[in-house]
């Protein structure tokens, strides 16, 4: 498998890959919200998103939503090499 075009094609052919994956998947749907909705209740007991704390809660979920692009990649790519093992 060639990586570097598997790569290439997942980033630039899919728009949002993760929303695709799980547009249809109610336990993902159900866990979001319940994400979503913790969330606002931390940012609301440490005194909204401009305090400190507030900022730092806003990195970790930037860069929770930066892992979860990666194993979107890390999982297609694995797929594609599987896929490629199968037909061979």
């Amino acid at each position: 498998m060639d990586r570097e075009f598997m790569t290439d094609f997942y980033e630039n052919y899919y728009e949002d890959p993760i929303y695709l994956a799980t547009k249809n998947d109610k336990k993902y749907d159900k866990n979001n919200r319940k994400l979503i909705r913790i969330q606002d209740e931390v940012l609301q007991m440490i005194g909204g998103s401009k305090t400190p704390a507030g900022e730092k809660f806003k990195d970790c979920m930037e860069l929770t939503i930066k892992l979860s692009e990666y194993i979107g990649l890390d999982s297609y790519l694995q797929g594609a090499a599987d896929r490629e093992k199968m037909l061979r």
